[in-house]
């Protein structure tokens, strides 16, 4: 399972990155030619990072499975040399996922309900996660 989730981080960041690049350049074209004009600093409300109850689900999804998986043994990258589990690449792997779900979420706001919808569906799987922890522990 974790090998599926590092694939979709890997492919939801390259695909963020990707669109920053396209949005730039095509920005860059618009601009040749034209006098620039001075920006105003307050970004729309569209671009603007928001918190709301998808973050929350999916931030109580990765701390319960955290908070699960601490002292126990584990399968998969998030084991030390010992074979129990290892915080430090865990917790760098789900804060890893949450910044590019808000990157996705900032550079597509039309995107944005979908964007809600995977990041239950995340904070979901990761909830499911820790009551299979609690039960095998």
């Amino acid at each position: 399972m974790t090998k599926y989730l590092t694939s979709i981080t890997s492919l939801l960041l390259v695909l963020a990155l990707t669109g920053v690049a396209s949005g730039q350049s095509r920005q860059d074209s618009q601009q040749s030619g034209q006098v620039k004009k001075t920006q105003n600093y307050r970004l729309p409300d569209e671009k603007r990072f928001k918190f709301d109850w998808s973050d929350l689900a999916l931030a109580g999804g990765m701390a319960a499975d955290t908070a699960t998986s601490i002292g126990g043994h584990e399968a998969g990258l998030f084991r030390g040399r010992d074979g129990k589990y290892a915080v430090g690449p865990n917790v760098a792997f789900k804060c890893g996922l949450f910044a590019a779900f808000k990157l996705l979420e900032w550079r597509y706001p039309e995107h944005r309900k979908a964007t809600k919808i995977l990041k239950c569906i995340a904070g979901a799987g990761f909830g499911i996660v820790a009551v299979h922890n609690s039960r095998v522990r």
